[in-house]
């Protein structure tokens, strides 16, 4: 069945003939913000948007089964093997006259533009960068007298006190745990071992490796509301809001959430902490990733299109979103005041620390295949073990060597 689509333009740029149309993943209380920018660039350059919002997985199909016949012209990749599949498939519009015209190149955080620029040229322009955080609802760690943890030793008693009390302290969805994962390999090994890791120079074998997973092991098993692979986010999202579970490890995105849904007060009614690293001696690191727009070469309004592009980069566009509650925007120069008490103080951390790409962004698709393989094997295998977990691993290792010949 295909899926449901819902089309917004302007009458007054219709009657002009100039459109372009747009797919896109935000949707529920996802989705103000991004209306709220488009209905601006429509009111400021006359030309009517037809939007489309599909979740993320059907957006992914839909993408795949459309770019070489009737795609849209403007849509949202991830950046890491999302966008980098579209790239080497020379799928996409080249882009650099919007980055040069519009002085993006000095806009946006390196670790972003260099995903963005493919050679010498520009194929994508930043949406939001994302970090991820622990976050928690004020009245339930109040009401089990709990506060939020600067240690691991700290963030355990947090999670055994909560526990005693008759609820989970964690939910996570499928997606979810592999985040957890990210930030106990940072958290074990720091990032030079993680992006060594990342890039196949070490082995998954690796006793640090065994260590971060023995310890999700143990966290998912003690803590974590159900088994590790019950929830989808939406599932997660409403156990948590719901006060089956205390906490949860996830994107900045639900900041905007908690305000749009649920008319939530950020600081008040929700909060956040960074999830301690497991080795006293090794810095929080910083997990991120972001989202890009991109138009491809069979655009059916490519001129258009690339209007878009260009306010789409603005800072107007992403102080519209930030105010709206999108989350953190990739414009370096957006004033704090765009943003609330909660993301001033994650953003103030996410642009002072060291920041790394989660796994989803850093492995081709089919070492995230293996990956998540071998990390349900050893999740839902209790009693595996260490040699249990070195042989699930060797799978990932494998998966490398195919990858590189």
């Amino acid at each position: 069945m295909a899926p449901f689509r819902i089309f917004r333009g302007r009458k007054a740029a219709e009657d002009r003939g100039e459109e372009i149309t747009l797919l896109h993943g935000w949707t529920g209380a996802e989705l103000p913000p991004i209306n709220k920018m488009i209905k601006n660039f429509e009111r400021k350059y006359g030309i009517a948007v037809r939007s489309e919002e599909l979740s993320w997985e059907s957006l992914r199909v839909e993408i795949s089964a459309r770019i070489d016949r009737d795609p849209p012209d403007v849509f949202p990749r991830e950046i890491g093997p999302e966008l980098s599949e579209l790239v080497e498939g020379g799928k996409l519009s080249d882009i650099s006259d919007v980055w040069r015209e519009n002085k993006f190149y000095d806009a946006f955080p390196d670790w972003v533009v260099e995903k963005c620029i493919v050679g010498k040229a520009a194929v994508a322009v930043p949406i939001k960068v994302y970090t991820f955080a622990v976050w928690y609802l004020v009245k339930t760690f109040k009401r089990y007298g709990v506060e939020p943890p600067e240690s691991w030793d700290e963030f355990l008693d947090v999670c055994q006190r909560i526990k005693k009390r008759g609820i989970f302290p964690i939910v996570a969805s499928s997606w979810g745990n592999s985040l957890w994962l990210n930030h106990l390999l940072l958290g074990v090994g720091g990032p030079n071992f993680y992006q060594e890791l990342m890039e196949g120079k070490l082995s998954w074998t690796d006793s640090r490796v065994l260590d971060a997973y023995e310890l999700l092991s143990d966290l998912t098993a003690e803590f974590f509301l159900s088994h590790p692979f019950t929830y989808d986010f939406g599932a997660e999202w409403g156990k948590m809001n719901s006060g089956s579970a205390a906490m949860m490890l996830q994107g900045d995105w639900v900041n905007g959430m908690w305000q749009n849904q649920y008319g939530f007060t950020p600081g008040l009614d929700y909060d956040f902490f960074l999830l301690p690293s497991v080795n006293p001696a090794t810095r929080i690191t910083m997990v991120v990733g972001g989202n890009v727009w991109v138009t491809p070469k069979l655009a059916s309004h490519p001129k258009s299109a690339k209007k878009f592009m260009a306010y789409a980069g603005s800072v107007e566009a992403h102080e519209i979103m930030a105010r709206s509650g999108m989350g953190i925007l990739a414009r370096k120069e957006l004033p704090e005041a765009a943003y609330d008490d909660v993301l001033v103080r994650l953003r103030r951390e996410l642009f002072s620390r060291r920041t790394a790409f989660g796994v989803s962004v850093f492995l081709p698709p089919e070492v995230m295949s293996a990956e998540e393989r071998a990390r349900r094997e050893i999740l839902l295998n209790p009693r595996i073990g260490r040699e249990g977990m070195r042989e699930a691993l060797k799978e990932v290792d494998m998966s490398f060597e195919r990858y590189f010949k």
